[in-house]
């Protein structure tokens, strides 16, 4: 009794599934007609053009030409798969068997170090953005940092408060903060 119960539930299951299936793809499929003949866009004018007359698709990505969110989306992605690699090469040492001691020791210390790296580079990007409004990447190096803000964005009130966060952070000297203009 208890099998056929099971059964009937997977048999309904499979059923709402396929409608479901059908459903989105009947709806979704090259010349479908929206299922509201109303259907509208309203724009920022409050005028409501007919779906038709757009040629935008939820869901599609916008591609916006702009050098600065190029070069810091393109440095944060080196970055993450830079760290990636040093944390997977730091955790093989680790757990490989074969490692001495005093090996596994300095793995961890730098494994350590690493993930400090990471969260302070995080924090301070995410200060810098809250304090200053200006997008950022912070690459932190043993005794130096380094901060790359957007060119033409920066006024001596703006270097004194990254300077200000990054020394709070990093307990490094200023001298050792360094602050790079992305050139346009």
């Amino acid at each position: 009794m208890i099998i056929r119960k099971r059964q009937l539930v997977v048999a309904t299951l499979v059923l709402a599934l396929s409608a479901a299936v059908f459903i989105n793809w009947y709806y979704t499929r090259p010349g479908a007609e929206p299922a509201d003949k109303n259907f509208g866009v309203t724009d920022i004018a409050g005028t409501t053009k007919d779906s038709k007359d757009t040629n935008d698709n939820l869901g599609d990505a916008e591609y916006v030409n702009s050098s600065k969110d190029e070069y810091f989306a393109d440095v944060e992605l080196r970055r993450s798969q830079s760290q990636d690699e040093a944390l997977g090469s730091l955790e093989h040492i680790i757990k490989d068997t074969n490692s001495d001691s005093e090996a596994i020791k300095k793995a961890s210390e730098q494994l350590n170090f690493l993930s400090n790296s990471i969260k302070l580079e995080s924090d301070i990007e995410a200060l810098i953005l809250a304090k200053t409004g200006l997008e950022s990447v912070v690459l932190i190096n043993k005794d130096k940092c380094e901060v790359v803000v957007e060119n033409g964005s920066l006024e001596s009130n703006g270097i004194l408060q990254i300077k200000e966060i990054a020394t709070k952070q990093t307990g490094l000297a200023v001298e050792n903060i360094t602050i790079i203009e992305l050139s346009s």
